[in-house]
């Protein structure tokens, strides 16, 4: 079973599309985990709603604490041997979670599948983003760091972990910050990954310059960007020791700060 959680704040004019889209799946092996964090708007009511219309739904309701937080309220509940993440604001193809589960239950161990997106844009304008077909096999894990940081793969969405890496090794999303916490969730995770496949698949319709206030907390503060810097500062050096990576080798990284 594949767990998909959706964080939710202020999109109330997504949500049931969002959550319709997950529905349709081909694949229908899932449990839908909708994380209301304290949003303001309509959507706990809409949540509760959809609940009724289907039991692989279930909803959180807390005080809002951010996506960080919200992804982590939903991983806690999670019981599928995979996990994936679907942002409120945004919807899915059909095939979404079938290409996922499919490649990544292809191969033996744990790993990470990541496809590309659709960008959607208020125009009406949809841009498919475009990736390289890659496999990477756990020497090659600081490739996604060196080769790919410019690449955009770092959003939660468009990916599918394994639930057994996450709970071994108690990872999570940070929920102090509100910029690349889903990269550094990344990073953490395929530091224990057996593999990690990259494909050219656009099932995902990643909504571009929307709302401000979806998915959001506050401004960033100087503090937090602070706490953002040293984050990235720590797993750059982190994968520089450990892959025993040289100066030139980081000159990508070094620039996408």
């Amino acid at each position: 079973m594949v767990s998909v959680v959706v964080p939710i704040y202020r999109v109330e004019k997504y949500l049931r599309k969002c959550v319709d889209s997950l529905l349709q799946q081909t694949y229908k092996n899932i449990e839908i985990i909708l994380v209301d964090d304290g949003s303001p708007d309509a959507c706990p009511e809409i949540c509760d709603e959809l609940k009724k219309t289907d039991d692989r739904i279930v909803v959180i309701h807390k005080k809002n604490g951010g996506l960080g937080y919200a992804r982590n309220s939903g991983m806690k509940v999670a019981t599928g041997e995979y996990v994936a993440f679907v942002d409120s604001d945004d919807y899915i193809l059909p095939a979404y979670l079938e290409d996922l589960y499919n490649e990544l239950s292809e191969h033996k161990g744990s790993g990470v599948v990541i496809e590309s997106v659709i960008k959607l844009y208020p125009n009406g304008v949809m841009q498919p983003s475009v990736f390289p077909n890659l496999d990477f096999s756990s020497e090659d894990r600081f490739r996604v760091l060196t080769d790919l940081v410019d690449k955009n793969i770092g959003y939660p969405h468009s990916k599918i972990y394994s639930r057994d890496i996450i709970k071994k090794y108690s990872l999570s999303f940070l929920s102090s910050i509100s910029l690349l916490e889903d990269f550094f969730f990344l990073l953490d995770y395929i530091q224990y990954a057996d593999f990690i496949l990259i494909r050219n698949i656009s099932n995902y319709i990643y909504r571009v310059e929307y709302s401000d206030t979806a998915l959001s907390v506050c401004n960033k503060s100087l503090k937090e960007e602070c706490e953002i810097f040293q984050n990235y500062y720590y797993r750059v050096i982190l994968y520089q020791q450990e892959y025993n990576l040289k100066a030139d080798d980081l000159q990508l990284v070094w620039k996408e700060l």
